[in-house]
């Protein structure tokens, strides 16, 4: 697949080339379509679980909330990745509680300036900065971004959207949608942006296992031809 991508972007950089054109890279930042999806879920004991025989309080009562909002940069931002809280209560007369988040990312971009251009490659970037955390094990290492789809609808803040997988496992920072852009720019596809998925949106889980990251200065940068 991914063979196939390089050698058509390098035959019509030939050929752009070839054809007598002059080559430039335009960048494209986001337009106003760009933001995370949270999905949450939360769950608490209704009775204290404790020894036979220890006197406990007659209910169990939810304090920690399910908001998943988070604070983003202003540089073109969004995040993806899971944040999983649980407090497993207090002996002898344990109230435990859950509250988990996942986020999807997402962003459009608005081509108007690549009309009447010819598309020699199209690269989607960003930088990134990660936290992860699995049981007493923490790490700023790697990503958190485990695929990226193309959205094949608008996109929705109620519920997910489909999408096409580019089939680019963890990606870091750099993926060719030369093809994308392509069929967005002839009209073979609407252009609805992409989205971002992370390693695991399981909601049913009780432990404190994080993995997010902030995708920062998302940006499109497209090698695109003009006739001298």
């Amino acid at each position: 697949m991914k063979k196939s991508i390089a050698s058509s972007t390098a035959l019509s950089i030939l050929a752009l080339t070839v054809s007598g054109c002059v080559l430039e890279t335009v960048t494209i930042k986001p337009d106003s379509k760009r933001f995370y999806f949270p999905t949450s879920k939360s769950g608490h004991a209704t009775m204290p679980e404790s020894p036979i025989g220890i006197p406990c309080p007659s209910a169990c009562f939810a304090t920690m909330g399910t908001s998943c909002t988070v604070q983003l940069p202003a540089d073109d931002s969004t995040i993806v990745g899971f944040s999983h809280n649980y407090d497993h209560g207090t002996e002898p007369c344990r109230c435990w509680e859950y509250a988990n988040c996942a986020y999807r990312g997402y962003v459009g971009f608005n081509l108007s300036a690549l009309q009447g251009k010819g598309i020699g490659s199209a690269n989607l970037k960003w930088d990134s900065s990660t936290q992860k955390s699995y049981g007493d094990t923490a790490s700023n290492e790697g990503t958190c971004v485990a695929k990226v789809f193309i959205a094949l609808e608008p996109w929705k803040t109620d519920t997910t959207t489909q999408g096409e997988d580019l089939s680019v496992d963890w990606p870091t920072g750099n993926i060719n949608v030369s093809s994308t852009v392509r069929d967005w720019m002839s009209g073979a596809r609407p252009n609805h942006g992409f989205f971002f998925v992370g390693p695991d949106e399981n909601l049913d889980v009780k432990n404190n296992d994080k993995c997010l990251t902030i995708m920062e200065n998302l940006r499109l940068e497209v090698l695109v031809s003009e006739k001298k």
